[in-house]
């Protein structure tokens, strides 16, 4: 079983502020790191979705659409 999008971004909160807190010195490579890594990971997620899910309708891309159904 999946774990819902909230658990996932929970967690993904949770390992970031402990990365944030553990490595204090170096807080602002870290956080650069980490929103690299949340532009990348969105980036690819919604390149899979647009290529498996069709979101079109006669007026165009419907974005709203593509968020609302989701995985």
């Amino acid at each position: 079983m999946t774990p819902s999008p909230g658990v996932i971004e929970a967690a993904a909160f949770t390992v970031g502020c402990a990365l944030i807190h553990a490595l204090r010195e170096h807080a602002d490579r870290v956080t650069r790191a980490l929103f690299a890594t949340l532009v990348a990971v969105t980036l690819v997620f919604v390149t899979i979705d647009s290529l498996t899910f069709d979101h079109t309708d006669a007026s165009g891309y419907d974005l709203l659409g593509a968020l609302r159904q989701g995985p």
